[in-house]
């Protein structure tokens, strides 16, 4: 049986920035061979030094320029960065000049070799290890809770080798172009959500600091993740497909995204929809943290024309097998699978991609449900708890780092969102409002055209002596 014939609610959770090596490599240390991870003896070499992976000791680990689960500076993760990582060549360009570069790596060899180089272009005065960091079971116990018993996708990649940004577009859309890495506005698309409506299917926004569905016109506002966790429970109306879009203000610790993955379980797996539900768990993209295995070639044009680096990604659901997927799979794929769940008739256009990237719909599941919850570990610390610890550690540090004043901010009491947003943006504007500017615009250039036509006519009189 196709795992999504018996599901009648998908929920989503696309959280920020790590690759599967980083997050779950360490499973294959621990004897599970299927699941592709880490032997422990991977290098990137750097000026003569091969630099091995390496166990941080949990989500506070410290290093001298702050915590390893929040570091600073992260690793980078647009375009330029992603191609160094991957291929391990010196680029051409400075790697702070271009962030919509469009250099080719199609057809090239892809060692998977260049993670401390790329991050030593970025940061030379941070230590390069950084990216070849990676968490075990103690870093990470709810999320290695669930791949013990859901099912594990060892081949889902970033559907673009660029920033976390654009692969938020690709799964609020489903595709994305070439502009999507300028630090404009994302261009106007159609969103899930739009195709949702179009076909009638119930959905929600959920998430406490802002969306990119509701940026791009996909949703006018965003509901609480409080209010999702509500309807888990079954204490209020559940819509057939959620997107969760975690606040982005946050800091990158782990034991912020082990907390809200241990809140939206924990209320699923306790209340009554349990039994028809899909939690799909992922990363928007590898955040510049290394990986082994090299993302496969999609037959599109630059900046497309190999999917990003790989990204964990759990399936969590009474129909999901134990184990693991091994089909390759990418964030446009998620849209797609819920699009030919509940709207076939507004599945996405054909891509070549779509020769390469499995259809999520496609996956197979069990004959019967496995009712019985998932024995989660102990509860993570609250996001009060790590956001005050993360500010009191940023005290003392002289000009303290992003990480440091964005939890400062956020230790204060009047700086957590209280779930009311602003209203949505007006972007893209009416159509009668381009208009009406276009019309303001030509009528400045007539008037300056007649300003000039007038003072070149005098100009004529004088010299003829008018």
């Amino acid at each position: 049986m196709r795992l999504l014939d018996s599901v009648e609610h998908v929920i989503t959770l696309t959280l920020r920035g790590r690759s599967f090596d980083h997050l779950l490599g360490a499973l294959r240390l621990e004897g599970r061979e299927a699941l592709d991870g880490l032997r422990g003896d991977e290098v990137c070499p750097l000026d003569g030094v091969e630099h091995r992976v390496f166990a941080l000791d949990d989500g506070g680990h410290t290093s001298p320029d702050g915590p390893v689960s929040c570091p600073t500076p992260r690793p980078p993760d647009a375009r330029p960065y992603a191609w160094t990582g991957l291929q391990g060549a010196v680029p051409a360009w400075h790697p702070r000049a271009d962030w919509g570069h469009a250099q080719p790596y199609a057809g090239a060899a892809i060692p998977c070799s260049g993670f401390a180089r790329a991050y030593a272009l970025a940061h030379p005065e941070a230590d390069p290890r950084l990216p070849l960091g990676y968490f075990t079971r103690r870093s990470a116990p709810t999320l290695y809770a669930l791949a013990d018993r859901f099912t594990v996708c060892t081949r889902w990649f970033a559907s673009a080798p660029a920033s976390g940004l654009t692969n938020r577009v690709f799964v609020a859309c489903g595709e994305a172009g070439p502009e999507a890495e300028s630090a404009d506005p994302p261009p106007r698309r159609r969103t899930l959500t739009e195709l949702l409506d179009r076909a009638g299917v119930s959905w929600g926004v959920y998430g406490d600091g802002g969306s990119l569905t509701q940026l791009l016109g996909g949703a006018r506002s965003t509901a609480p993740i409080a209010a999702l966790v509500k309807a888990l429970r079954g204490e209020a109306p559940m819509p057939s497909v959620c997107v969760v879009e975690p606040d982005a203000r946050l800091p990158h610790d782990l034991r912020l995204e082990e907390r809200l993955v241990y809140e939206l379980v924990s209320a699923l797996t306790s209340g009554p929809r349990w039994a028809k539900s899909l939690l799909v768990i992922t990363y928007d993209s590898p955040g510049g943290w290394f990986d082994h295995v090299p993302p496969p070639e999609t037959g599109e044009a630059p900046p497309f024309e190999r999917l990003g680096g790989r990204v964990p990604a759990l399936l969590v659901s009474p129909w999901a097998a134990p184990g693991v997927v091994g089909e390759t799979l990418d964030h446009r794929a998620l849209a797609q699978g819920i699009l030919r769940r509940f709207a076939s008739a507004y599945a996405l256009s054909p891509r070549p991609r779509d020769e390469v990237v499995a259809d999520l719909a496609a996956l197979q599941g069990l004959d019967a449900p496995n009712l019985e919850p998932p024995r989660l570990p102990a509860p993570p610390p609250t996001v009060e708890e790590v956001v005050k610890e993360l500010a009191g550690r940023a005290q003392g540090l002289g000009e303290p780092p992003v990480w440091a004043r964005e939890a400062a901010r956020l230790a204060r009491p009047d700086a957590r969102p209280d779930g009311k947003l602003p209203p949505p943006p007006r972007w893209p504007r009416p159509e009668e409002e381009v208009e009406r500017a276009i019309e303001e615009r030509l009528g400045r250039f007539e008037r300056a055209a007649e300003a000039l036509s007038s003072r070149a006519d005098r100009a004529v009189r004088k010299l003829d002596g008018r």
